[in-house]
């Protein structure tokens, strides 16, 4: 391996992120088939290569990127008939375009390269040797974008899949009623009924911190902190506006309770009201699979002093909670009745959507809580909800370290690229599997991610999986990660 400095490097990776860009702009422009033919491609003169390169230089060449484990957990008949799969990729497999790695679509480049095939060619040594310096693409443009599109489901047609965890038991009143009086103080600041999409205790994840933060702060103020998600989750907004049907988990003050109806939860909780409670406030997390009619029920039954509803997504423009059109690309949320809301899966259900949430903010006029000044500017730009007021909470606060670490001297080593944080198309997962799919073969780099793996996410071999989870008990453990794994970018 030739060696680099770490700025060469640098450099290069970035040339390379260009280059990757430049091409998928090239194919959107002058467009393509559906096959992801790119109409223009570069040409050479097969005169230049010989028809039948020597078996051995072929084998040299291809054996060094040659993956036979992927190519083995593709093609099982390979593996039945107990065929070297090397041997076969070189002799059979290419011409049935056959894959010989994850990086490199076979079948994709001999319908781009035909001077390739005529010139009698193995497409991927042809790749290896010329094909990469001639800026050939290896893989179809986009192709994880476009595998992400083309699994794009309607919230409704996915909510089918979705499992109904029918045997999750409730608990009856005389159990509710008990636990209230156990975990509940005799007397307290106010009631805190806070609804976030899944258990805080359970998962961890940045709406899961802050609500853990959130109920420490309040606890520690001398209010009681009841929190509800759906028992039965959904990717989007439940139908079902019974209150004697609709189920919560909940937890008290940080300890689980277990599962209760709506209708129970209220005629608990108004027994005590006027005992134990000066007020009751309302916080609204996530609205993902809540029903907001319950709420709305729930919050004027119980007779809320003010309710707060935080901006962390922008789930009340869409139910594609980060505006991705077909879960790919960023939509700037556009008007309900333009054409660009007919092209996308989340269209036909975002009318109904806003027009329930509309009739929930007119009921409670909620307190608006925005991460960031730019958050609440889109937001108020994008929808028309009536609400008390609305302020900007930042999450956290940069802070500089005077006492950095120094710098690691220059070594050989692998240059060390991680994505951080939650693996997700809005964070730019897919850019880095692009990325990783163009260079990951290139021994100056190593590949990483610093999270919780995602399985239903496209992915790529290269990159090594490094579990991080940050929780309210760790909250530097990303930090401490990259300091572990001495990450360059």
């Amino acid at each position: 391996m030739v060696s680099m400095a770490p700025r060469e490097l640098r450099m290069r990776l970035l040339q390379m992120v260009r280059a990757a860009a430049h091409t998928a702009l090239l194919f959107a422009t002058r467009g393509g088939d559906d096959s992801g033919k790119q109409i223009i491609t570069p040409r050479v003169d097969p005169g230049c290569y010989r028809a039948s390169p020597a078996e051995p230089e072929v084998r040299r060449v291809v054996s060094e990127h040659f993956d036979p484990v992927f190519y083995l957990d593709r093609n099982p008949d390979v593996r039945e008939a107990g065929i070297l799969p090397l041997d076969h990729f070189l002799l059979n497999g290419w011409k049935e375009r056959r894959n010989p790695t994850s990086n490199f679509e076979t079948g994709y480049y001999i319908d781009a390269n035909p001077d390739v095939v005529a010139a009698g060619l193995n497409p991927f040594y042809h790749f290896l040797t010329a094909g990469l310096v001639e800026g050939r693409a290896g893989r179809r443009p986009n192709g994880v974008l476009r595998s992400i599109v083309e699994r794009a489901t309607p919230p409704r047609e996915e909510a089918k899949h979705w499992p109904s965890f029918s045997h999750i038991p409730t608990l009856g009143y005389s159990a509710l009623s008990e636990a209230l009086n156990d975990f509940l103080p005799d007397q307290c600041s106010g009631l805190v009924l806070s609804f976030g999409h899944n258990s805080h205790l359970d998962v961890s994840g940045g709406i899961e911190n802050s609500i853990s933060y959130e109920e420490t702060m309040f606890v520690s103020a001398g209010y009681a902190y009841i929190y509800l998600f759906p028992t039965y989750p959904l990717p989007m907004m439940s139908d079902d506006a019974d209150i004697g049907c609709f189920a919560f988990g909940m937890s008290v003050n940080g300890i689980a309770i277990g599962h209760t109806s709506a209708a129970q939860l209220v005629t608990a909780l108004s027994q005590r009201k006027s005992a134990r409670f000066a007020a009751i406030y309302v916080v609204l997390h996530s609205l993902l699979g809540h029903s907001p009619e319950v709420v709305q029920t729930i919050a004027q039954a119980l007779g809320v002093s003010s309710t707060a509803l935080w901006l962390h997504d922008f789930f009340t423009i869409c139910s594609n909670y980060a505006l991705l059109r077909n879960d790919a690309t960023f939509c700037n949320a556009p008007p309900i009745d333009s054409g660009a809301c007919t092209i996308c899966v989340y269209g036909c259900e975002r009318p109904r959507h806003t027009q329930r949430l509309s009739a929930l903010f007119e009921a409670l006029q909620p307190n608006v809580l925005a991460p960031s000044e730019s958050a609440l500017d889109f937001w108020r730009l994008r929808s028309a909800y009536v609400y008390r007021a609305a302020s900007i909470v930042p999450h956290a606060r940069i802070s500089i370290d005077d006492h950095a670490l120094p710098r690691p001297p220059a070594t050989e080593n692998p240059l060390k690229v991680a994505f951080i944080g939650a693996a997700a198309v809005h964070k730019g997962w897919l850019a880095y599997v692009e990325l990783v799919l163009r260079v990951g073969w290139m021994s100056e780099y190593e590949f990483l991610h610093l999270g919780i793996a995602q399985p239903s996410l496209p992915s790529a071999p290269q990159i090594t999986e490094v579990e991080v989870r940050v929780t309210p008990d760790q909250r530097d453990a990303m930090i401490d990660a990259l300091r572990t794994e001495r990450v360059d970018i």
